[in-house]
């Protein structure tokens, strides 16, 4: 159900080979504003930074997790958030559940490149927002029929039900299973 290239970004993004400032300067780059996050304009932008630990995206993490009535710690890195994400105990459907972490992931990268490169703000509504109208746009492109509205969606994600076959078992399940295989396996995949 997700995308090709935003399974291919996150697995590029656990691999930490997604071209954050970091990055850049890691590379000998000289950057105007020294790589700070420019979001928060308090750290370095790393992976770990920009898509965990940001104050700005740690409150939408944390937004999901209270969403699910559970608390955590946030995961050091992105791969171990991928890891652990499957074993959380949530109310939302599993498959929802697992497109969440590629849903806000691809939004943060999608809102910070219009930031950097087209001068545009960054506005962590719109975020939030997108990664919700991602998840809506992938159920309804895969679920032709999908009897839930746009505003269901944003309403209540964990409201929301995927199709299931006899066995009460969701008929996307596995869709998303072989990335985690991915992750798991990262050390044999070099980019």
């Amino acid at each position: 159900m997700v995308p090709a290239k935003v399974s291919t970004f996150l697995w590029q993004l656990q691999l930490d080979r997604v071209a954050t400032k970091a990055g850049l300067l890691s590379r000998g780059f000289s950057l105007p504003d020294e790589g700070v996050c420019g979001l928060c304009v308090a750290e370095l932008e790393s992976s770990s930074h920009l898509f965990l630990y940001c104050k700005v995206i740690w409150q939408m993490w944390c937004e999901v997790i209270k969403r699910e009535g559970n608390c955590w710690v946030m995961p050091q890195s992105v791969k171990d958030l991928l890891l652990l994400w499957p074993e959380l105990k949530v109310k939302s459907d599993g498959v929802l559940w697992d497109m969440t972490p590629f849903a806000l992931c691809w939004s943060v990268w999608v809102k910070r490149n219009d930031m950097v490169f087209n001068d545009k703000g960054f506005s962590a509504e719109a975020v939030w927002d997108m990664h919700i109208a991602r998840i809506t746009g992938w159920v309804k492109a895969w679920w032709h029929h999908c009897p839930y509205s746009a505003s269901q969606f944003v309403m209540g994600i964990q409201h929301i039900s995927m199709p299931k076959n006899k066995k009460g078992k969701s008929i996307a399940d596995g869709d998303l299973a072989w990335f985690i295989g991915m992750v798991d396996d990262s050390s044999i995949w070099r980019i």
